[in-house]
């Protein structure tokens, strides 16, 4: 984990499926990053799923990487997936940090707006050169603005 104060390669917000693929592949590279995740618990949404719906009901998840994803059965979903996703954590040995709801994303250096990022949550800050933003649709998606987004000529993903 980046002590305080470190200038991060990135941070990923969101340790869902995507958030956790993103830090894989940041730490393959060997890039200091960290992932903030607003849950108590490892398991994205899928730990907020209805009892009822089992792996064998579930439409597809795809594998994460180097882990192969739960097989259809008649375990429930809501249990399966975040134990996987628990696992997956351990193993990778991925810098995940939660509690954490980010409030706000802004210049770390008001006066160099394209410079690093300040990533803001409660009295806790990261400053970053990038920004994932892996928060998925479960509970209220948001697209943020930001200066410069309507003649940003790269590619946002």
């Amino acid at each position: 984990m980046a002590a305080p104060g470190t200038l991060l390669d990135a941070v990923v917000v969101g340790a869902g499926q995507a958030g956790l693929s993103a830090s894989h592949h940041l730490r393959r590279l060997g890039l200091r990053h960290v992932v903030l995740d607003a849950e108590t618990a490892p398991g994205g949404a899928w730990q907020h799923r209805w009892d009822t719906l089992t792996m064998r009901d579930v439409h597809g998840v795809a594998d994460l990487p180097d882990s192969p994803a739960p097989r259809p059965g008649e375990e429930r979903a809501n249990l399966v997936v975040p134990a996987w996703f628990a696992a997956y954590e351990r193993e990778q040995a991925l810098p995940v940090v939660r509690p954490v709801r980010v409030e706000r994303v802004e210049p770390a250096d008001p006066d160099d707006p394209g410079g690093p990022l300040r990533v803001v949550a409660g009295d806790r800050t990261w400053t970053t050169r990038t920004l994932v933003n892996a928060t998925g649709t479960w509970s209220r998606p948001f697209v943020p603005a930001y200066p410069g987004a309507r003649t940003f000529r790269g590619l946002q993903l």
